[in-house]
């Protein structure tokens, strides 16, 4: 299982309406070239998605569920053999954005033999800072008084964050990801 946390600039009830809109996901989503709806009925869809990832041309169908805090996308056919994942939209301490966070659990298969793990993990790494980006363009489109976030007025650099997880936390110090899990 991995876990991502990131912000964004909007509010999870936008957030979730960007997630659900599954015919515009290639228009921000990362390697999604073409999405399309097959199914939609009440909380449910299902998706069928081309892309390019990792290189490779991959096709996939989805079945994904609005939940009360999120949305979850479930692998039903694909190129890997597994491939779920729950995104949860929370409102951050400070009630500005939104808390992205992606629980991802894929299996590679066969495939997966031939990719070391940190690959995979930069991989991820870089397609979630992808999403994040692409999602606050996304919501800016969608929103009148949507704007980038104003410059700051001192010299001020954020070093240290850290997010707590279901097993631990994750730190966020100098740009480098730390996982800590908890004792006990």
């Amino acid at each position: 299982m991995i876990r991502k946390f990131g912000l964004v600039d909007a509010g999870p009830d936008l957030v979730r309406l960007i997630f659900i809109d599954a015919e515009a996901w290639p228009e921000w989503q990362p390697g999604v070239g073409e999405s399309t709806v097959l199914e939609r009925t009440g909380d449910t869809l299902v998706a069928e998605v081309d892309g390019r990832f990792m290189g490779q041309h991959m096709h996939g169908i989805f079945d994904c569920r609005i939940e009360p805090d999120g949305f979850r996308q479930n692998q039903r056919t694909g190129w890997l053999k597994r491939w779920d994942t729950y995104w949860r939209f929370t409102t951050p301490p400070d009630g500005r954005g939104t808390t992205l966070i992606c629980e991802l659990d894929i299996d590679a298969g066969f495939v997966g033999s031939f990719v070391p793990k940190s690959f995979m993990r930069r991989f991820v790494d870089r397609v979630f800072a992808e999403t994040i980006c692409n999602l606050n363009a996304r919501a800016a489109e969608l929103t009148a008084e949507a704007s980038p976030p104003p410059a700051p007025t001192d010299d001020t650099v954020t070093l240290l964050e850290v997010f707590e997880t279901p097993v631990g936390y994750e730190v966020l110090l100098g740009g480098r990801r730390i996982t800590l899990e908890k004792k006990g």
